[in-house]
């Protein structure tokens, strides 16, 4: 029995609450989807959830799947602003050293504008670290905004580009790309490398005029670290071509 320790990291600023139904829904269909991964393969997952907006809320931590509640409009009430480095520091530095086999899903639609405890240096060290030591992977949803070089700055090795209309979608999508990513990885590692195989693999290959899923504009980079972690072997040279999503912004 394989462990993975699956960790949301949601946006729950102000400018989220148009889409407040559909997070609520996406972030359910990924809980149902995990469970059937659970019921169809050797897999166990762990769940933490963590929201934020001017202020960071871990929700629960490392907490079995059978146990872990869905998302309502209680529970997830867009407002405020956007503490995003603050969720992502708590997010990694609350995680037990050393730990493997984990994914992260960074969800928001802005800029950070509100952390106190974290800035991007700190943030992009953590990150990097997490990838290149531990074999984490990561993944940056960027709403209405180039995610790819938001991805980048912060050191994250995988970026989905979206537009705010089709969320549900993208959430959608990248459901079914975890599942292919738990099917391919469950008898080994998980890594950066890995991870993005398996979304190209699910047909999100970005390109230099954007990509289409089900006519959903959605792109998928690999960003371009190579300065960075290719020490750790995660990129290999011959497999490491980038192509940045059109720039959009808010």
């Amino acid at each position: 029995m394989k462990t993975i320790k699956q960790k949301f990291v949601i946006d729950e600023s102000g400018s989220m609450l148009p889409q407040q139904a559909t997070v609520i829904s996406g972030f359910n269909e990924q809980l149902a989807t995990m469970k059937q991964e659970e019921k169809d393969s050797d897999v166990r997952y762990l769940v933490t959830l963590v929201k934020f907006s001017d202020n960071v809320t871990v929700l629960y931590r490392d907490k079995p799947l059978a146990e872990v509640e869905e998302l309502t409009t209680r529970t997830y009430v867009p407002k405020g602003w956007t503490a995003l480095y603050d969720a992502i520091g708590t997010t990694i530095d609350t995680a037990v050293l050393g730990e493997t086999d984990t994914v992260v899903v960074i969800m928001t639609d802005g800029q950070n504008n509100a952390s106190r405890e974290w800035n991007k240096s700190q943030i992009k060290t953590l990150i990097e670290l997490r990838q290149n030591e531990n074999k984490w992977g990561f993944i940056y949803f960027g709403a209405d905004q180039n995610a790819w070089a938001s991805a980048s700055s912060l050191g994250v090795a995988n970026a989905v580009s979206y537009t705010a209309a089709n969320t549900g979608e993208a959430i959608s999508a990248m459901s079914a790309c975890r599942s292919s990513y738990v099917t391919t990885a469950s008898s080994g590692a998980y890594n950066v490398y890995s991870l993005t195989d398996s979304i190209q693999s699910c047909n999100l290959t970005a390109t230099s005029s954007g990509s289409t899923i089900s006519n959903m504009p959605i792109n998928v980079t690999q960003t371009n670290l190579t300065g960075d972690i290719t020490s750790g072997n995660l990129f290999p040279a011959s497999g490491n071509t980038v192509v940045p999503p059109p720039t959009s912004k808010k």
